[in-house]
């Protein structure tokens, strides 16, 4: 049993090299409490006399080990049963580890207990305890010199006790444990690199001496919008290190079409490097899981062959999740591809999916991304387990869908730990106030619509025309942030977002009619400040996944306005499954006319149905706190998370 303490702030101790510097003090107890032999090799600090110092450490013994009893008093018995015939049996141990030394402890039928205090990452010291009493049976117990009840004072115990305890190769070299270390691997979009670092963030706060590595692909597209998020992070938490992989140059026979495409492509070619990295990672650090991005299939068999525990972050809704698992058996139901089919698609714990609104790529199985998807889908279910970026609040019914197997028949399910919401906190975003900020403090409460549709999120000029007209017939308070138009580029529409011209895009005098309730903000606003701004009461979102669990933390109600990857079928989840937006509904060609957008914006604000809506995401925001307070389910998820890393 480990029972992990001491402070977070508590600096971390320098890698040892050698012995001495590993092991620090021993003690010998009998069962009255008389410390019967105390040595020491490098104990940092003294600021006590040897007596109240064997009686401080007696008792931080007798409490720790009442603590545990409590915790768990089936383990903490388990050891003394039997009844021993060989030094070492029937003994019990234990071991307690802060952030500054490890403390294992082994106690003898005969109520002999012999502590060892070490480096914090010294391994497992059963062996090495059990080898001690050994010699303590030896040289004492069957020394007819010895009183029992005194102190040791044989020197051939003494001179085989230090040589054994400074022997370098056998003892705390041999034995001394790497430092841990979680490695994350990100696809390359910001919002999905957000996503990790919140994972991270997670992870240090359950176990702060743990070491967090992010790798950073980095494509031929990718404009370097990271760069100051990454610096920001570092600062904040040293304990999180990024690691940039090399820049990749697609080939120039590259077919690529699409979003998808491009980022699969990009991952396959820096499979290499991801191979590199970890090896590099391994060689400083015990590598206790690799965390990808759901879409990083090729990096599965990367990790099988270093022998890594592969884990997926799913960073979409479980009911997304639930997609993919069933996916193949979607596929041996019929030879269509979901863009031909008619009806509904019905996936376990998940409400009837009209067969267009399926997660994008994946509408034509002909194309390369349904493979794509479908090598991901098979990844992983054979994974050690998926971490999923919600709450069993938000989605409770296709969670246990996922949890009874449902969504996998022909196999096992692995693990699946719900611990969201992840996402960033307000204060991190407002550094460097923005504009838009001080206009929403002069705005009355909840009387604001907030038009964002994420960095990928990027309209026709035509497009921005009728979204121009909508707002400005609906009467409603609102903040728009707008990009440029795509250009046919897919590379450059990505990397090349340079400012809008707001007066050559948007309908002739539109800004000026406007200016007494509306903001245009040109490319960028800081969502979650905005989001959790009083004067906020509606989010017409393209409903992305991290933007919708934001708008729930906040509790804003949204119009769901999807464009592309599963967004779709989260509009379908966000409207019929948990009813906390309002559908905004488009042509066949994805086109939404000004009529649509006056209507949806104005229904969010005014109506009843708007109000339900309202009233059902206010509750939801405060599940979604319940869910990470102590005790609540994402916290306990996280334990379970953690806990399957100690292989």
């Amino acid at each position: 049993m480990q029972f992990f303490g001491g402070s977070e702030i508590s600096p971390s101790p320098p890698v040892p090299t050698t012995a001495g510097n590993n092991a620090h003090m021993m003690y010998v107890f009998n069962r009255n409490g008389v410390c019967l032999l105390y040595r020491e090799w490098n104990r940092p600090l003294h600021t006590l006399n040897s007596q109240q110092d064997h009686k401080l450490m007696f008792g931080l013994l007798f409490s720790l080990k009442s603590l545990t009893a409590k915790m768990d008093p089936i383990s903490s018995d388990k050891g003394n049963l039997g009844v021993p015939q060989l030094p070492g049996q029937g003994c019990s141990f234990h071991s307690f580890r802060t952030n500054t030394y490890k403390l294992s402890f082994m106690e003898t039928p005969s109520g002999i207990k012999i502590i060892l205090v070490t480096n914090p990452r010294t391994g497992d010291l059963r062996e090495a305890l059990k080898y001690i009493y050994n010699l303590y049976v030896e040289y004492v117990a069957k020394n007819p010199l010895y009183t029992p009840g005194t102190s040791i004072r044989c020197e051939l115990f003494s001179t085989a006790l230090d040589q054994y305890v400074r022997r370098i190769a056998y003892l705390f070299v041999s034995l001394l444990a790497m430092e841990e270390a979680v490695v994350l691997y990100p696809t390359p979009p910001i919002g999905h690199l957000r996503a990790m670092v919140e994972l991270g963030k997670v992870i240090l706060s359950h176990q702060p001496w743990l070491s967090i590595h992010v790798l950073i692909a980095t494509p031929p597209y990718q404009a370097d919008a990271t760069a100051p998020y990454i610096a920001a992070v570092s600062n904040s938490f040293p304990s999180i290190t990024f690691h940039r992989l090399p820049e990749i140059t697609l080939p120039p026979s590259s077919n690529i079409v699409n979003h998808e495409e491009l980022t699969f492509e990009v991952l396959r070619l820096n499979n290499p490097y991801l191979q590199d990295a970890l090896v590099s990672i391994s060689k400083k650090y015990k590598i206790q899981a690799l965390v990808m991005d759901f879409f990083i299939s090729v990096g599965f068999q990367v990790a099988k062959e270093l022998n890594i525990p592969p884990y997926y972050l799913n960073t979409c809704a479980a009911g997304t999740l639930a997609s993919f698992f069933y996916l193949p058996t979607l596929d041996k139901q019929t030879t269509k591809s979901f863009k031909d089919m008619e009806g509904f698609v019905h996936v376990p714990g998940v409400p009837p999916i009209p067969p267009k609104d399926m997660i994008k790529p994946l509408l034509d199985r002909a194309k390369k991304a349904y493979e794509y998807f479908f090598e991901c889908s098979i990844a992983m279910s054979k994974s050690a387990g998926i971490i999923t970026n919600t709450f069993e609040a938000l989605e409770p019914r296709v969670i246990k869908a996922i949890g009874n197997g449902l969504c996998v028949p022909d196999g096992p399910t692995p693990p699946i730990y719900c611990i969201g919401p992840l996402i960033a906190s307000v204060d991190e975003e407002k550094n460097g106030l923005a504009e838009c900020l001080t206009w929403l403090d002069l705005q009355p409460s909840k009387s604001v619509v907030f038009l964002c549709f994420g960095s990928l999120g990027l309209f026709s000029k035509e497009q921005l025309g009728e979204i121009a007209m909508g707002l400005e017939r609906s009467g409603q308070r609102f903040l728009w942030v707008v990009r440029n138009p795509p250009s046919g580029n897919l590379g450059v529409a990505i990397k090349e977002q340079g400012e809008p011209d707001l007066n050559a895009l948007l309908p002739e005098g539109f800004l000026e009619r406007t200016k007494d309730r509306g903001l245009v903000v040109k490319s960028w606003a800081p969502q979650m400040a905005v989001l959790n701004h009083d004067s906020v009461g509606g989010f017409v979102t393209h409903c992305g996944w991290n933007s919708v669990l934001e708008a729930v933390t906040a509790g804003v109600p949204m119009v769901a306005w999807p464009l592309y990857a599963e967004q779709r079928l989260n509009r379908v989840l966000l409207v019929e499954e948990m009813e906390i937006a309002l559908p905004m509904v488009e042509s066949e060609n994805g086109f939404v006319n000004a009529d649509e957008v006056e209507k949806r914006v104005r229904d969010l604000m005014e109506s009843k149905q708007g109000k339900v809506v309202r009233e059902k995401i206010t509750a939801m925001k405060e599940a979604a706190k319940a869910a990470l307070s102590e005790g609540g389910s994402s916290r306990v998820q996280l334990a379970k998370l953690v806990e399957s890393w100690k292989h």
